[in-house]
């Protein structure tokens, strides 16, 4: 018996798509760099591996049967200093690419993706994504968008109870099948059953100041001092990780997704050809009926997916550096952004649409709040948005973290506005 289709959208998401949204994000040749230069090995120590920092990190992860005992426990100890030098790597550039506020592409992306209840598989360990996600005010807590069964941990005399309400609408499933910067565990070294711990969750895209007291920080220091990030560093061997049974669950359980959906569309990722496991998690969930999108900076990613998937007809491509924001023109809906500014000759209405100014200058400087009697051009504003998008709650939208509140007390506002999706051909 066929299991039912789901009509959401499963994604598949992978350096590239990080890569798109900012370029502060490293691809496996800037993440080789970072890593050799925070152990302090030269770049010859690859040249037996090719260059190649997976089959390097394949080799030093298990033990060798010509090594002694010295040798193994030498590279083991390489290894897992690599497996943190990763970790620091895409903290790092993460640091760098939140400095400047999200692309108008990436808000209408994740607001269009909670929407549609999407499913998304990623091997990104960074945290970009779910930092968009609650930019645009879609969750209270990242555990609502996980795929996976998390722990979470809390200091003395603090009580986890009442949680964080509940996210006000939809929102996507997100299974980080290579883990993720803020997931923590024991280590391979431990019980298959070892819990998987949440240790940061629903931070800011932007940096903001803390408030919080020298006794509450310490507190929270220590927490986390047994775990190492649950990271599956990019080894061509990873069974020592897929062991961990709470890993392993939200494998099924994105396989199952990608097996039921009826839209797959694939992000910056090439499926390389050491990643056997990846590949197969691919080809054995695909069906005839599913439509396929190929999203990616090079043309040649297209033919890697048609070679895995032949049984699949036509495929959906957007090509280029603009790719993914193309592919976010063309299928999901608009952000809508509105609000006052005070300037020298009074107040002012903002009216953008992915960033775009909709608002006439010559029609703006004749206040058209006045001329329409209304009592304030904050409320004119409001009647504008409802004329020109019936369905968009003026009163109930949330306010625009991108824009400070004014000097007049109007908060900046803005809403995800549907529209017809259409694809591109190839």
């Amino acid at each position: 018996m066929n299991e039912p289709l789901d009509e959401s959208t499963f994604y598949i998401l992978g350096a590239g798509f990080s890569y798109a949204i900012s370029q502060h994000m490293p691809l496996l040749t800037d993440l080789t760099a970072g890593v050799l230069n925070q152990l302090g090995l030269p770049k010859a120590v690859l040249d037996p591996f090719g260059s190649n920092l997976e089959q390097w990190l394949s080799h030093i992860s298990v033990d060798q049967p010509w090594l002694g005992d010295s040798d193994n426990l030498t590279n083991r100890a390489t290894f897992l200093r690599a497996s943190n030098a990763v970790r620091d790597c895409i903290d790092r550039a993460e640091a760098q690419a939140t400095k400047e506020a999200p692309k108008p592409w990436l808000l209408r992306l994740v607001c269009e993706m909670c929407e549609r209840c999407s499913k998304a598989a990623t091997f990104n360990y960074d945290l970009l994504l779910e930092r968009a996600t609650s930019h645009a005010r879609r969750v209270h807590t990242w555990a609502d968008l996980y795929g996976i069964s998390l722990e979470g941990r809390y200091p003395i005399d603090t009580a986890p109870f009442p949680g964080p309400q509940r996210p006000p609408g939809d929102v996507f499933t997100l299974f980080k099948l290579h883990g993720s910067t803020n997931w923590g565990y024991q280590g391979t070294e431990n019980r298959t059953n070892e819990a998987v711990v949440l240790m940061r969750s629903l931070q800011s895209w932007l940096p903001t100041p803390t408030n919080t007291t020298i006794t509450t920080a310490q507190r929270s220091t220590f927490l986390y001092d047994d775990l190492v990030p649950m990271i599956v560093p990019p080894t061509t061997t990873k069974n020592p990780y897929y062991g961990n049974t709470v890993l392993r669950a939200q494998w099924r359980r994105a396989h199952q997704a990608l097996r039921t959906a009826r839209e797959i569309v694939i992000v910056g990722f090439s499926f390389p050809p050491s990643d056997l496991q990846v590949r197969h998690f691919l080809t054995s969930a695909a069906h005839p009926s599913m439509r396929v999108t190929v999203v990616d900076r090079r043309a040649e990613s297209v033919d890697v997916i048609r070679e895995l998937l032949p049984q699949v007809g036509s495929i959906t491509t957007f090509i280029g550096d603009s790719a993914v924001s193309d592919y976010v023109e063309a299928n999901c809906g608009d952000l809508i952004r509105w609000g006052m500014t005070y300037e020298p000759d009074g107040w002012n209405a903002t009216l953008t649409v992915n960033d775009l100014n909709v608002l006439d200058d010559a029609v703006l400087a004749d206040k058209p709040w006045q001329i329409h009697d209304h009592a304030s051009p904050g409320s004119w504003l409001k009647a504008e948005v409802t004329r020109r998008w019936p369905s968009i709650d003026v009163e109930e939208a949330v306010i625009d973290p991108d824009q400070p509140e004014n000097g007049g007390g109007q908060l900046p506002r803005m809403a995800h506005f549907p529209r017809t999706h259409s694809s591109s051909a190839e």
